[in-house]
């Protein structure tokens, strides 16, 4: 979750994965369409593992 950020430049404030135009909203997006983190690093090489894992830490933290 350490490199989810929202800045109002980048994609309009909403929360990406730093250093990239990947949003939070994309990628989960992405694992409901049954892709695995696997799947979506191999799509988009600039995540690792962690951000996918980090992306749905940061979304069940928002969700509460």
């Amino acid at each position: 979750m350490k490199r989810i950020i929202s800045d109002p430049g980048i994609l309009g404030g909403k929360s990406v994965v730093e250093n990239t135009r990947l949003s939070v909203e994309h990628i989960l997006g992405l694992l409901a369409r049954n892709m695995s983190h696997r799947e979506i690093v191999e799509a988009y090489p600039v995540l690792t593992v962690e951000d996918v894992s980090g992306v749905l830490e940061y979304a069940a933290t928002v969700q509460r």
